[in-house]
């Protein structure tokens, strides 16, 4: 959503099916829109404490040799109340608004990669998680039911 929209109050389209009755539709939207992820975490982070130009570096450099040498990315995800979280975010900036929370609640700092893709192409990260929660972290965090992610998953996969 772009800033104008947020400056004019406008709702992004697809929180606003989100939240609607109409779940074919707002899983149709899903699939067809554009979304961003996080790929899994290659490197346990540093300690936000003492940190240095030095260590993020080589953080960084050993995190992208990791992700080069992938075969395949895989999403981030990470456990709360004993259940699998997949973050889904509409923008990039809710991804590193995501990022920076998380970083700050860990007192961690981590090379998390953000990757932007057709919402569509997210079928067997949705089908593979106990709770999926579109923008988590933010305002208007919307969680997938399971009859929503069971639904995305019919609608989806044979595409």
């Amino acid at each position: 959503m772009g800033f104008l929209s947020r400056l004019f109050g406008a709702r992004d389209p697809l929180l606003r099916l989100a939240q609607g009755a109409d779940r074919r539709a707002f899983v149709r939207a899903l699939g067809e829109s554009d979304v961003t992820m996080l790929g899994a975490l290659t490197h346990p982070g540093l300690p936000a404490d003492g940190l240095t130009p030095e260590a993020v570096l080589a953080m960084t450099e050993e995190a992208c040799k990791k992700l080069s040498d992938a075969e395949k990315i895989e999403p981030f995800t990470y456990g709360r109340d004993g259940r699998e979280c997949l973050p889904v975010f509409r923008t990039s900036d809710r991804a590193q608004a995501f990022v920076g929370a998380y970083s700050k609640e860990k007192n961690r700092v981590f090379p998390f990669q953000v990757i932007t893709l057709l919402g569509r192409s997210i079928v067997d990260p949705i089908a593979g998680c106990d709770r999926v929660i579109l923008n988590d972290g933010s305002e208007d965090a919307c969680e997938l039911s399971s009859e929503d992610r069971k639904l995305f998953v019919e609608m989806w996969k044979r595409v």
